[in-house]
């Protein structure tokens, strides 16, 4: 495999390489063997394995990251050969070659694995379990995913799942959890190495083109653009987000609601002794949502591909804490905002960071980063064509039917999360995606797509109720 121009794929090494992980799978061959036909090291596995640590390479630590890509999944190491979070990784690779990439995963299904294993001795030390892990990791990740941590550019962690609430250590469940606590932004990174803009990705997610952090790092947040309205794949809010949004922010901000209550009470000189005090926050906040759903701007979250700074995450944190999962004692201070919601860590941060003014991109700079559910073509015409500015359709859903029958061409994005949910396979698999996405139809099988369960409650497009 030529390794000069990481902008370009061989698509025929892949395909080969997807069938003979294929036979690992089927017990006909091993991962070694695979490996050692297709790209072998050459350098000892030994030494190889002990790069993936909890740091970088020292040239790395000296120089800083320009962006971290971090991957939490308690799963990873367990994952067989050929599964799509190896080619997620690879994608990486090929389209962040200059990136450090933070693996955070477990070590207790492995280590279950070696204690059960009669040739492990009697104590299986975490260390050892930590060790195999590395290992694991090393010997199934892709050719230019290797290549990556023969530079250091990968190290590995073991974050603890109770401390961020969880569910266990074999299965994070949702990574809400930890994404709205505040020590997670900075406990899990290295101080002055890790880079305050961070990439994060899912084993359901792919890049396709060159990230070119200068076009993306003045912002807070990006990630794709969400539709208008609740669908039966996206239900909630269920007034859809163009409402959903501003009405969760005026409920998050309750506590500086019933503060101003009782101070205009007290004001007019009605007596409140029998009541709470309420001590005034520590910060107002503006109760007023930017305006959303027009003119251009639209819902943007999908934490699945999105890119974020830390910063501007503590900053959310911070000021409107969830109640369980933040990590913050929310009784300590008066607090002007706090949430109570059980809700996806993507919706709590795509809320509060408009709220709060933070830097967003607009809503086909979003979609040309990444697809989930909209094109840039159907961004463009529910965010910029809607005469009526606000959540309805406006034809949306026939346009983007006679679209689609006629099969024109799509805008491909830097990368995809899940677009299989949202669009056929006839789309996604066709050439003219296949063709600039190279590496997405090893992420998915054709049996996983839900496009018909989509647009049967759909009026048509997925837009929803």
């Amino acid at each position: 495999m030529e390794d000069d121009d990481l902008s370009v794929l061989d698509s025929d090494f892949y395909d080969e390489l997807f069938v003979a992980f294929a036979q690992v799978s089927d017990g006909k061959r091993t991962t070694q063997d695979v490996a050692m036909e297709y790209y072998p090291s050459s350098s000892s596995q030994e030494h190889l394995y002990s790069l993936l640590g909890p740091m970088y390479a020292e040239p790395i630590m000296e120089q800083q990251c320009n962006l971290t890509v971090v991957l939490l999944d308690p799963r990873l190491p367990d994952m067989a050969p050929g599964s799509p979070i190896w080619f997620t990784l690879e994608s990486v690779a090929t389209f962040a070659s200059f990136a450090c990439v933070s693996l955070q995963t477990s070590s207790c299904v492995i280590r279950d694995q070696l204690i059960k294993d009669e040739n492990m001795p009697l104590d299986v030390s975490e260390n050892l379990a930590q060790f195999k892990v590395s290992e694991l990791i090393y010997l199934k990740a892709l050719p230019r995913f290797r290549q990556m941590i023969e530079r250091g550019q990968v190290r590995v962690t073991f974050p603890d799942h109770k401390k961020y609430n969880l569910k266990s250590c074999s299965n994070f469940d949702n990574p809400s959890w930890a994404f709205m606590n505040v020590n997670y932004w900075a406990d899990e990174f290295v101080h002055n190495v890790d880079s305050d803009f961070v990439l994060v990705i899912q084993d359901d997610a792919v890049l396709c083109q060159h990230l070119d952090m200068t076009r993306w790092n003045q912002y807070a947040y990006v990630g794709s653009v969400w539709p208008k309205k609740s669908n039966v794949l996206m239900p909630h809010p269920l007034e859809g987000m163009c409402r959903g949004m501003p009405a969760r922010w005026k409920s998050w901000l309750v506590p500086q609601m019933r503060w101003e209550k009782q101070q205009e009470q007290m004001k007019h000189g009605v007596d409140v002794s029998k009541e709470k005090f309420r001590p005034r926050p520590t910060k107002l906040l503006d109760p007023t949502f930017p305006p959303i759903c027009r003119d251009g701007i639209a819902p943007i979250g999908n934490g699945g591909l999105s890119l974020r700074s830390r910063k501007w995450l503590l900053e959310v944190i911070h000021t409107c804490p969830h109640f369980r999962y933040s990590g913050i004692d929310t009784t300590a201070q008066p607090l002007a905002c706090k949430v109570i919601d059980t809700i996806n860590e993507d919706f709590y941060f795509g809320t509060i960071l408009p709220a709060l003014g933070a830097p967003l991109p607009n809503a086909l700079d979003a979609a040309h980063f990444s697809v989930e559910m909209l094109w840039p073509e159907d961004v463009s015409l529910l965010y910029y064509h809607d005469k009526n500015n606000g959540d309805d359709d406006n034809g949306f859903e026939e346009q983007r039917k006679q679209r689609y029958e006629a099969r024109d061409p799509v805008t491909i994005p830097i990368g995809f999360h899940k677009p299989w949910w949202y669009n056929s396979n006839e789309l996604l698999l066709g050439t003219d995606v296949s063709s600039q996405c190279k590496l997405l139809k090893y992420i998915f099988k054709p049996e996983d797509s839900r496009w018909r369960e989509f647009i049967q409650e759909a009026d048509w497009a997925g837009v929803g109720k």
